[in-house]
């Protein structure tokens, strides 16, 4: 168990990548127990503790994810490292995890969050879109990406997703989202894994992949320096996570030589387990499933409406 000065410690980061916790809000769902929190810089985070029931490696999948997905251009939500006193701690009681033998307090210390995109002010979002407003996504051709990239960096779990729109639903962007089962999970296992980072919505898993744009974005990952890989590793917390990093960035840097191979193996698997059809793809007179909060009193500083600032 590392020591409270050593939860302390950290690499060379840039700038305001720390934010101070100041008022939690609720409980988050998913295995790892995540919470929302309200920052330092006035933004809400979704925060996963180091201290987690699925392992610090969580945290740092998180981290080295987002870095690579930023490298590549993929919209996503922005992450800081997120400080919890004991005062926040003590304050709070509910901010603890559920676990077969009872509840266990989160731990002091520096934690992963990322930005609460339900709380932009100049837009809303959306969990889900009906059949109708899928050709509404301004960038639909990221998705066949962000699937090439999971199969390389040998995600373990459905690739997720959320929608945003600043133009009175005309159109949407996917802003992706939840990269703690990357690189074989929790665990870092090595095996390889097979038709497991599909997206949730079966219409963005295409069956007819255009050769020229698949090929576009193997050209790109392929052409990222290898440096920059090991460069993220170095950026992580030691205490977020337990065994070898450095493994994981060769893990990558190996997948990447035989990435053509793990598509078409892919793409075989996928053929016989995501056969679509009309009737297997969301209903398109599901309505609008917008992404708000429940009400647990004011989100704002001071009194105000339940709605996130």
């Amino acid at each position: 168990m590392p020591s409270s000065v050593a939860r302390f410690s950290l690499p060379p980061v840039s700038p305001g990548l720390v934010v101070h916790a100041v008022q939690f809000i609720r409980k988050m769902g998913g295995g790892s127990q995540p919470a929302l929190i309200r920052c330092s810089d006035d933004r809400l985070y979704v925060v996963k503790f180091f201290n987690n029931p699925q392992g610090s490696n969580v945290l740092a999948n998180e981290v080295l994810g987002n870095e690579l997905l930023n490298i590549f251009g993929f919209p996503i939500p922005r992450w800081k490292i997120v400080s919890i006193s004991s005062s926040f701690v003590k304050e709070n009681p509910e901010a603890a995890f559920e676990t077969s033998s009872g509840t266990s307090s989160v731990e002091v210390g520096l934690h992963f969050g990322v930005e609460f995109l339900g709380a932009e002010k100049t837009g809303q979002i959306y969990e889900w879109l009906p059949g109708g407003f899928a050709n509404r996504l301004s960038n639909r051709g990221d998705f066949v990406g962000i699937y090439i990239f999971d199969i390389w960096a040998n995600h373990c779990d459905n690739r997720q997703s959320l929608f945003l729109t600043k133009d009175e639903n005309i159109s949407f962007q996917a802003v992706f989202v939840d990269n703690g089962h990357l690189f074989g999970g929790p665990e870092w296992k090595q095996q390889r894994r097979y038709c497991e980072s599909a997206h949730l919505d079966k219409r963005f898993n295409l069956n007819e992949w255009n050769e020229g744009i698949v090929e576009g974005w193997i050209s790109r990952f392929e052409s990222i320096d290898f440096s920059l890989v090991f460069q993220i590793t170095q950026n992580v917390p030691r205490f977020w996570y337990g065994g070898d990093i450095e493994r994981v960035a060769d893990s990558l840097i190996q997948r990447l030589s035989m990435l053509r191979a793990l598509l078409s193996e892919e793409k075989a698997r996928r053929m016989k387990f995501f056969k679509l059809s009309q009737d297997d793809c969301l209903d398109a007179r599901l309505s609008l499933h917008c992404f708000e909060l429940p009400c647990h009193g004011s989100l704002r500083k001071g009194a105000g409406s339940c709605a996130a600032s």
